[in-house]
């Protein structure tokens, strides 16, 4: 905050990125009740096979990054 508030051209700029994901906050809070928590919640949701628990890091943090896009494009596309 006091990095932003150092100059006129920073405090005039603004993280679209942060933007983005302030618009849809909302939808990512109610949505991930719908998601991820419905049935039994011990278990994680798994679209790559082979990338559960036992499974390589590389595909289990594929799997995330998946996971991860999906919900902020299911997001996106509730809060139009």
């Amino acid at each position: 905050l006091m990095i932003r508030n150092s100059s006129k051209y920073l405090t005039e700029c603004h993280s679209w990125f942060l933007e983005f994901l302030g618009r849809n906050t909302l939808e990512t809070y109610v949505l991930q009740f719908h998601l991820f928590m419905n049935h039994q919640v011990q278990y994680i949701p798994i679209v790559i096979p082979g990338s559960g628990a036992e499974g390589e890091t590389y595909l289990r943090v594929a799997n995330m990054l998946l996971c991860g896009c999906i919900f902020v494009t299911v997001a996106v596309w509730a809060r139009k």
